[in-house]
Parts: C-alpha cells; sequence; structure tokens
C-alpha cells in the first residue's frame, strides 16, 4: 500500500525527532560521564576532610576533657592538642587542592 505525500512528509518528521532524541541521549550519556569523572575525585577528597576534621575534634575533645578534670597531664594534653591541630591543618591542606 503506497503512502500519501502527506504521510512521507509525517514520517520524515518523526524520522528527524527519533534521530534527534538518539543524538540528545547521546549526549547526555556524554555529559553525564564526563561529570562524573570530575566529581568522584572531588567527593573523595571532601569525605577525606571531614574524616580528617573528625578526627581533630576528636583528638581536642579528649584533650579538653582529660585537662579540664585534671585526668591528664600537660604533657600528654600538648600532645593531644597538636595532634588535634595537625588533623585539621591536614583537612586545610586538603581542601586547598580540591
Amino acid at each position: 500500500m503506497a503512502m500519501t505525500a502527506m504521510e512521507n512528509e509525517l514520517l520524515g518528521y518523526v524520522e528527524q525527532l527519533t534521530k534527534a532524541s538518539q543524538d540528545s541521549a547521546k549526549a547526555l550519556r556524554d555529559c553525564e560521564t564526563h561529570l562524573s569523572g570530575k566529581i568522584e575525585p572531588r567527593l573523595d577528597g571532601l569525605v577525606a576532610c571531614v574524616n580528617a576534621l573528625l578526627d581533630s575534634q576528636i583528638a581536642l575533645s579528649g584533650a579538653l576533657a582529660g585537662w579540664l578534670t585534671d585526668e591528664m597531664s600537660y604533657a600528654q594534653a600538648s600532645k593531644d592538642f597538636a595532634k588535634s591541630l595537625e588533623a585539621a591543618k591536614a583537612a586545610e591542606k586538603r581542601l586547598n587542592r580540591a
């Protein structure tokens, strides 16, 4: 059965829309792949920073608690404060690289 001129024209438009949709889907997939490759390392860096900050806060809290309750010597508190500062500086350095 032969198609009319209008049906042929409509079929042409459907083919154009189908191709445009496929091209658009490919472009979106490519964009997602490109962005995923850039985001993942940054997220990993952010996780490392948060972990370093948590380590810093835990060391600081422990040092303060021990020092304020006289359960810890000044020398030990100083070591724990230094550990806290070191972890905070590591987080800062990591953030500056991101």
